[in-house]
């Protein structure tokens, strides 16, 4: 037995060492042709990184000029504007020239541009970038040379590249473009900078004409890319500055097409296979590193592998039984309980509620503006000092929302119980916060009664509601209301209005179309009654779509102009936005005003814009409502390119008082200016009337003149010959 135990030995070790044997010579061969095929991947993947770093850093020095520019002339604009209200304070009425500057009161109208928000003028054959300011009737300037800031653009960048290319043997340098359309001898521009080592080079003419030492005409091929405003790798061969040997140099060749820079960097071959051979030869070491260490593995391994199989498995067993435990943990955790401010969650006191007796809701007032201005950390931090606050005071405190809050009672609670949560201050650094809360004490509705507590404190600006039947009442009848307007929208019984706009000699000259809704028992009733409460469930869109069909179907019939309000729901909304285009035909355009509503609700002035620009290559006018609200913003308004300002009815209706008389003046003159129509909106009596017409304004609306009336009428009135069933959509 001892023979054969032996001789079973033995045979299995003669085997173990033969498989050895042959796995390793079968392992080196296909390692071998492994590591043949690892190099030309390598050089490959060397040869495209390498590439796509020279292109992003090329791209990022495009950045940086852009963030310098951009700097210098922001920082300039600002510091424009303070300079402004000093000439105006010091009523320079002379206009002053020097090397750099221009300011004092213009005497001419003024043709500018706008550019990235900036106003650029020329003056002299000078081009400035200025600030306009005016005081009563005068305007005034304050300016800085154009040329002057793009110099300073150039110093700067420069200055910066001394500092990238320092040390470096790959380096970035410059070309200037002269002319995408160069004459025989091929000249397009000159090298405008290089790094030390190659000063010398700075002046020198680029040719497309002028091949490489090999004969390549490398200039060729980048300027074509140049032209097309795009980016290229180019190979050419150039001296290696630091061996002093010519060889192939791989570089990216793009274009600062603000200052008609090229910008190149490149890399030269020896450097690629310099990091190639180090690389490979870092492989072959791994690999074979690899080979000896696994064997002798292999060897340790089989030998102790049964012995350690059974500890293995009991280990294992007893490692996945403790990550089960804590994976079931940590999913509770996930499901149940808030990360931010460890509180239970929705999920918990969706669970918890069941044995409520009264629950309140909290708000945190404007957490949203605290986001806004002083950060999300700050807003985090808010949270966390909220959530402290609450488990110290009370036992069953829930984080439900993203500023939102709500407390389990055992007991019912009363209004004292609100007003003492509502007076908890939440203090961070600087900041102060407070709770609006909501509170209620039906057990079978808990959680949705206090939410409903919650929105009337909102919409009544109170600092806390117990919910009461009341509330059930108005929502019930908020309800009601809806439920009538979803029948209206139904029916199509959207109507436009028309409330006539008049001249000077209170003759109509055009409508602005209104939308009413009729419902229940033929009651017309008007936007105040309807228009908070579509918005609110989301039926503003189609309201305002079958509106908008029924005013141009009316246009065909109307031989005046018709203003069509728009607000930015209508503009932000790409159906709606595409649908308002679609109506606007050669024969419509010109009777069409698109009137928008100039205020906070615009959250996107360059969708506006783009909008608007469209619509008025279409042959449509533009209007700004309520312009002089307390929100007008003059650049962004003149950015829209308005044809007609309709002067806010609050300045109309106190016209009599020193400061209204005042503001209406400056907006006539401003809209003067830059020859933009006015329309009074609100003109009550004849003696407001006569204010307005002394004050120059073109048009005016108002009770005074007409009251809104609907197609039937308007048509009536103008003796437009009209047959019924030629609108057929109308109802």
């Amino acid at each position: 037995m001892k023979k054969h135990i032996k001789r079973y030995f033995y045979v299995l070790l003669f085997i173990f060492i033969l498989f050895g044997i042959v796995y390793i010579s079968f392992t080196q061969i296909v390692l071998n042709n492994k590591i043949k095929e690892e190099i030309k991947n390598i050089q490959k993947f060397l040869t495209k990184e390498k590439k796509n770093n020279l292109k992003s850093e090329v791209k990022n020095i495009k950045y940086v000029f852009r963030f310098i520019k951009d700097s210098i002339y922001s920082i300039t604009n600002e510091e424009l504007l303070k300079l402004i209200n000093v000439v105006i304070a010091h009523k320079i009425d002379k206009l002053y020239f020097n090397d750099i500057f221009v300011y004092g009161r213009l005497k001419k109208k003024l043709k500018y541009e706008i550019k990235d928000n900036f106003v650029f003028t020329t003056l002299n054959n000078t081009k400035y970038l200025v600030a306009l300011g005016n005081k009563g009737k005068k305007i005034y300037i304050f300016g800085i040379k154009k040329e002057f800031l793009d110099n300073l653009l150039i110093y700067t960048f420069l200055k910066y590249l001394e500092h990238y290319n320092k040390g470096k043997i790959s380096y970035v340098a410059l070309g200037k473009i002269t002319t995408f359309h160069p004459k025989k001898d091929g000249v397009f521009g000159y090298i405008y900078y290089m790094p030390d080592k190659f000063k010398f080079l700075e002046g020198k003419l680029l040719s497309i004409n002028e091949p490489d030492i090999k004969g390549n005409f490398y200039r060729k091929k980048y300027f074509e890319c140049l032209k097309e405003n795009k980016g290229c790798f180019v190979s050419y061969f150039f001296k290696n500055p630091k061996t002093d040997i010519i060889e192939k140099k791989i570089s990216y060749f793009d274009l600062i097409k603000d200052s008609n820079f090229s910008i190149v960097k490149g890399i030269y071959e020896s450097q690629i296979a310099k990091d190639l051979r180090t690389k490979i030869n870092s492989k072959i070491l791994e690999v074979k590193r690899l080979v000896y260490t696994f064997f002798a593995l292999f060897v340790i391994i089989y030998t102790l592998f049964l012995f350690f199989m059974f500890l293995f498995i009991n280990k294992a067993k007893n490692i996945l039984l403790n990550d089960f435990s804590l994976l079931e943990n940590e999913l509770i955790n996930r499901v149940y309980f808030d990360k931010l401010t460890s509180l239970p969650n929705r999920n918990k006191l969706l669970e918890d509620i069941k044995d409520a007796k009264s629950l309140v809701i909290l708000d945190i007032e404007d957490f949203s503006e605290i986001n806004d201005i002083y950060g999300f950390e700050a807003g985090d931090k808010i949270l966390i000092n909220a959530a402290k606050i609450l488990k110290n005071l009370y036992k069953k405190v829930y984080r439900i929302g993203s500023d939102e809050f709500a407390i389990i009672f055992d007991e019912k609670i009363n209004k004292d119980i609100l007003e003492n949560i509502v007076n908890l201050k939440i203090v961070y650094s600087d900041l102060l916060a407070k709770f609006i809360a909501g509170g209620s004490n039906c057990k079978k509705r808990l959680l949705e009664s206090s939410e409903l507590a919650l929105k009337e404190a909102y919409r009544n600006n109170k600092d806390y509601i117990l919910y009461d039947d009341s509330i059930l009442k108005i929502q019930k009848a908020k309800v009601e209301k809806l439920k009538l307007l979803k029948e209206a929208l139904d029916k199509k019984q959207i109507i436009p209005y028309y409330h006539c706009i008049v001249d000077k000699n209170k003759k109509v000259i055009k409508y602005e179309a209104l939308m009413r809704v009729k419902i229940d028992d033929n009651v017309i009733v008007s936007p105040s009654f309807f228009m908070e409460l579509i918005k609110e469930a989301k039926l503003y869109i189609p309201f305002s779509k079958i509106m908008m069909k029924k005013i141009f179907d009316d246009i065909k019939y109307l031989d005046k102009k018709v203003s069509i309000n728009l607000s930015f729901e209508d503009i932000a909304d790409r159906e709606m936005r595409e649908f308002i285009l679609s109506l606007i035909t050669k024969e419509n355009a010109k009777k069409i005003i698109f009137e928008i509503l100039e205020s906070e609700s615009i959250k996107d002035y360059k969708l506006v814009k783009k909008f608007m620009t469209i619509a008025k290559n279409k042959g449509v006018k533009v209007a700004i409502d309520d312009f002089g609200s307390g929100y007008s913003n003059f650049v962004q308004v003149l950015n829209l390119n308005p044809d007609i300002i309709k002067i806010d009815a609050t300045l109309i209706k106190n016209i009599k008082e020193a400061k209204n008389y005042k503001l209406v003046s400056l907006i006539k003159e401003f809209a003067k200016t830059f020859n933009i129509k006015t329309t009074a909106e609100f003109v009550e009596n004849e003696e407001i009337f006569s204010i307005l017409k002394k004050l120059d304004i073109d048009e005016f609306q108002g009770y005074y003149f007409c009251k809104p009336q609907p197609f039937e009428k308007i048509i009536k009135k103008d003796k437009i010959p009209f047959k019924k069933g030629n609108n057929e959509n109308r109802d």
